[in-house]
């Protein structure tokens, strides 16, 4: 397991709860909503947001599409 301490200015210390498996290991799989807001926020600047829902749409189902290129159309 990992943890953080952090040693604020005044003397405290404040520590994490131990993390076996991070957030979006395949034994702690991240919620599609969570990957939605993350894969969402990354993009902001470089796609309208009807791209961005899409284009992540299509990547949740990547196994179906015909070709690479189909991420694109």
């Amino acid at each position: 397991f990992d943890w953080i301490d952090v040693t604020l200015k005044d003397g405290n210390t404040l520590t994490s709860e131990k993390v076996s498996r991070a957030k979006g290991h395949a034994h702690n799989p991240i919620e599609s909503d969570e990957l939605w807001v993350k894969f969402d926020d990354c993009l902001s600047e470089a796609f309208e947001p009807s791209r961005r829902r899409a284009l992540f749409d299509k990547l949740q189902n990547i196994e179906s599409l015909s070709s690479p290129r189909a991420l694109y159309q």
